[in-house]
């Protein structure tokens, strides 16, 4: 069944939507300004590989945005002129709010949406998924997703060395985060197995640390 949700309860929405996407994030905003956590988050699930698209309106992103935008590889940017909705998805659950992606109005203005689950609304998120299919094919391409070779990974059995994180405690974060290190290399829990075992990648994000052979 739908939710109604305010404002907070939009912006705690879409950093969940986008932290615990496994497939697409979609992001269907006029005006773009996206505070530092949520950049973050982002980031994070750019460097997972996860498809992102962005629509925005007017013809060119504020400065301050497009620099760091235009580094995540997976994101595709478009524009389009006459945009007014505002829609947040992931491959599950879909926000329909008046909440722009901009950080003033998150934490100033009085803003309502609509969250709609795929499974519960199956009709409702697909007629969404439509429009929103429609508004991506119908703007102008602004930024296409870069295709990197995919780094090697091992998973790292529980006796493997350990490298400090920078929350001091290894296999403390949730299976779907990536916790960076001051050294530049980090982490990406497997979330099908124990939070110990873990994939490693090399701040070149080219090479992952590789378990030596068993004996």
């Amino acid at each position: 069944m739908a939710k109604f949700l305010t404002a907070k309860a939009c912006t705690a929405k879409i950093e969940e939507m986008v932290r615990e996407a496994g497939e697409k994030i979609w992001l269907i905003s006029p005006y773009i300004d996206i505070d530092e956590q949520l950049k973050q988050r982002l980031r994070a699930r750019g460097r997972a590989g996860i498809e992102m698209r962005l629509v925005y309106r007017g013809k060119k992103l504020p400065e301050g945005e497009s620099e760091w935008l235009n580094s995540i590889d997976s994101l595709e940017i478009r524009s389009h002129a006459n945009l007014h909705a505002k829609c947040y998805m992931n491959e599950r659950e879909a926000l329909i709010t008046s909440l722009n992606l901009y950080e003033y109005s998150q934490v100033n203005n009085i803003e309502w949406g609509i969250l709609v689950s795929r499974f519960d609304d199956v009709e409702l998120y697909r007629r969404i998924s439509e429009e929103a299919v429609h508004v991506f094919q119908n703007s102008v391409v602004e930024k296409k997703p870069v295709k990197r070779p995919q780094p090697t990974t091992a998973r790292t059995p529980s006796n493997a060395p350990r490298i400090p994180d920078s929350l001091g405690a290894w296999g403390s974060a949730p299976a779907d985060e990536i916790i960076e290190f001051a050294e530049g290399v980090f982490f990406e829990n497997d979330r099908s197995a124990p939070a110990d075992d873990v994939i490693i990648y090399h701040a070149d994000e080219t090479t992952a640390w590789t378990p030596p052979p068993r004996s």
